[in-house]
């Protein structure tokens, strides 16, 4: 059965904050530092909920304060993280949501070993897996259905928040999400080294880049989705 603790809510507040804030941005464009700030809020919002990251473990000489303020600050990280490579990966028919699907789909799995036994995370996941792979079906090339901003933004941050929910997958997830993560990271490097704003949109992902040497959509998706599984593996 689900537990309806801090956590939870917290996942389900920033879920239903996503949609407003994605309703907004549809309705009237809103500029990237105001996505940079809701992504901040809602990485404020998970640490007040009480997930943390386990630094005592590692620094236990380090006052708990200090500890704490660390804590905060790597938990807006991984969310604002997490967040932007999902919705930056989602730039080619069936990319975002089938690697959201095998990203949630390991989760699940690990949830139900014996000595993890995390049934409410199993059941969350699993719903958000059902959730990803709908979408996949009717985005997959030709795309039917577009998951836009609000739709990146949620499968990010359910991701970020399920790892830590689970008591800090995040090493799990990252692995899960290399692909993402480090084309997210290499292009905001390059972004800053160019003098360019690292939130204004271009064609200098790896799947633009595909995409101009003439690959096809659904090679490329698959690629991708081939690589994402067998890390998850």
């Amino acid at each position: 059965r689900l537990e309806w603790n801090a956590p939870f809510m917290a996942l389900c507040i920033g879920s239903l904050a996503i949609i407003a804030f994605s309703f907004a941005d549809d309705v009237g464009h809103v500029a990237w530092p105001w996505h940079l700030s809701f992504q901040v809020l809602l990485g404020i919002l998970v640490f007040s909920s009480g997930m943390r990251f386990d630094f005592h473990s590692y620094f236990q000489s380090v006052p708990n304060d200090w500890l704490a303020a660390l804590s905060l600050i790597g938990i807006i990280l991984w969310v604002v993280l997490v967040m932007n490579a999902l919705n930056w990966v989602d730039g080619t028919d069936g990319l975002m949501p089938g690697i959201a699907a095998f990203s949630f789909g390991t989760v699940f799995l690990l949830a139900l070993r014996p000595e993890v036994n995390q049934p409410t995370i199993a059941i969350l996941s699993m719903m958000l897996l059902g959730l990803s792979l709908g979408l996949l079906f009717f985005n997959w090339y030709p795309a039917k259905i577009l998951a836009g901003t609000g739709g990146a933004y949620f499968f990010g941050f359910a991701l970020a928040t399920i790892a830590l929910y689970a008591g800090t997958k995040v090493a799990t997830l990252l692995m899960v999400l290399a692909i993402p993560v480090f084309d997210a990271l290499f292009v905001l490097v390059r972004r800053l080294v160019e003098g360019h704003s690292p939130f204004l949109p271009d064609e200098a992902h790896l799947h633009h880049f595909l995409l101009a040497r003439g690959g096809h959509p659904t090679l490329i998706a698959s690629t991708y989705l081939l690589f994402t599984a067998l890390l998850g593996l």
